[in-house]
Formats: C-alpha cells, sequence, structure tokens
C-alpha cells in the first residue's frame, strides 16, 4: 500500500527561524520539512550535527529546494555540479528527492536558446542525481520561465522524463493560469514530490508583481482556506498509488508560521484524510 508522508517547507519562519521552524513542526505533527538547500553548505561539514538536530525533533528531511540558473550555458557546469553537491547531502540525510526551480524570466519572453540552454542543464542534473538515487523534480514558480500552462509543457515536452520529474505546487500552478487538477492527471507518472498551498483568488498577480516585495500582502493562502480543489487531486494521487511526500508550503502568512501550519494539519487530516 503506497505511504504518503506530511511536510511542510520551512519558509514562513524566514531565513533566521531555522530551528524554531524545526521545533513547530514537528509539534504540529508533520513528519518531516523540507528548505532551502543552502543549509547544505552550512551543514555540510557537521552532517553528525545536523542528524541529531531531526533526531531531536523526530522529523526526516523531505527535500531540498534548489533555485537554479538555467538560461546562461557558460554556467551549466558549475549548476550541475553545486546540485550533485546538493543531493549528496539529500541522500546522507535519508531523504530521495531534491527540488529544482528557476531559469529567469525575460519581460520580453524567453529565446530558443534560452529552453535548449534550460532543458539540458536539468536533464543533466536529473542523470547525475539519478546516478546517486535521488529524483530531480521540477517546480513550476511564479516569476520564473516556467510560469504558465504552456511554459509547463514545453519545459515537459524538452526535457528527459527517466531522468526529470515534476513536482507540481498546487498554488503557483493555479496563479499563473493553470489547472492544477488538470496538471497532476496529465503528468502524474512524472510527479514523485507534491508542494500543496492554497491559493487567494482575490489576490491579483500583476497587483502583486507591481508590489515591493517587503510589502506585499499574500496571495497564497492556508489548505482549504482558498481556491484550490484537493479533494480532486488526492483522488488522482490515490488512484496512481502516489508513494512520497506531500510537503505543504506557504511563503508568507498574516497569522504566525505554527498557526498556519495548524490550519493546514487539520484540513489534511479531517478534509483529506491523510
Amino acid at each position: 500500500m503506497a505511504k504518503i508522508r506530511l511536510g511542510y517547507q520551512c519558509i514562513t519562519w524566514g531565513r533566521e527561524g531555522f530551528l524554531q521552524a524545526l521545533d513547530e513542526i514537528s509539534e504540529v505533527g508533520y513528519e518531516g520539512f523540507e528548505t532551502f538547500a543552502r543549509i547544505a553548505d552550512e551543514y555540510a561539514a557537521r552532517l553528525a550535527e545536523f542528524k541529531n538536530i531531526l533526531a531531536e525533533r523526530n522529523l526526516s528531511l523531505a527535500s531540498l529546494y534548489s533555485g537554479c540558473t538555467l538560461i546562461d550555458p557558460t554556467t551549466s557546469e558549475a549548476e550541475v555540479l553545486r546540485n550533485v553537491h546538493y543531493a549528496k547531502f539529500v541522500k546522507a540525510n535519508g531523504a530521495d528527492v531534491l527540488a529544482l526551480g528557476g531559469g529567469k524570466r525575460r519581460k520580453e519572453g524567453n529565446t530558443d536558446e534560452d529552453w535548449i540552454s534550460a532543458s539540458a542543464t536539468l536533464n543533466e542534473i536529473g542523470k547525475r542525481c539519478l546516478d546517486l538515487g535521488i529524483k530531480a523534480v521540477y517546480h513550476p514558480h511564479l516569476g520564473t520561465m516556467v510560469e504558465t500552462r504552456a511554459e509547463l509543457a514545453k519545459l515537459m515536452d524538452s526535457t528527459d522524463q527517466r531522468c526529470l520529474f515534476l513536482c507540481p505546487d498546487t498554488a503557483h500552478l493555479t496563479k499563473g493560469g493553470s489547472d492544477p487538477v488538470e496538471v497532476i492527471k496529465t503528468y502524474i507518472d512524472r510527479i514523485a514530490y507534491v508542494h500543496f498551498k492554497d491559493d487567494r483568488p482575490e489576490a491579483e498577480l500583476e497587483a502583486w508583481r507591481r508590489e515591493h516585495p517587503e510589502g506585499r500582502a499574500p496571495i497564497f493562502s492556508e489548505l482549504g482556506t482558498g481556491s484550490v480543489d484537493f479533494t480532486a487531486i488526492m483522488s488522482i494521487l490515490r488512484e496512481a498509488d502516489y508513494s512520497g511526500w506531500i510537503t505543504v508550503e506557504l511563503d508568507s502568512t498574516t497569522l504566525t508560521p505554527k498557526h498556519s501550519a495548524e490550519i493546514s494539519m487539520k484540513y489534511l487530516k479531517e478534509v483529506l484524510g491523510l
């Protein structure tokens, strides 16, 4: 029987709140967590200390998230090596997924050369990760070259399904104009990791883009408080016998990070039956 594990992203606590994030993620009842790949740079030489931090809180590492430079072919090899380093850290801590994002979005639109560079770099990262027993998953994200449904299709068509997998993020997909239910159904065979977050339909994307990052109101929300059809998504995942992590993420909140995590956990258990 497939086992779904529940994790939470540390982003809500901010860069300096890592240990508090782990404390509260554990207290709320999540089994694991995701954080940014820079943590591997901090703890790579202190692996035993990192493992103790997790063990003390009874937490597992679900994945790291690595923002990538993808459209400059002169940096491709360095980008591959950087992510292999992260994949080794992931493996050393018992996880099997590395989440990738990025690819600069040009105002005038990305060129064919950009897509060739991005696809080649992602394929190579994916191959090198698989050699380590790690699946590299791409996370579509607002503000990157993979924001819209057409851009996601282009990425999926131009990358190797044998070595690059998908991490659908339900709210980023929604805000980018996609239907996350359709995306997950279409690409279910390439999905190796999932991000759950809800979308605030009243939050207008273009207005959000114009605001200064520090003054932006949240455009995403706790699970069950927005427009995403998680019941339909879970039906697809269950029918496909999906086994792996569902990691809840909330970039910012008007509540405390812990309270937001509690709201989403309540929804996961009481509505989705996880």
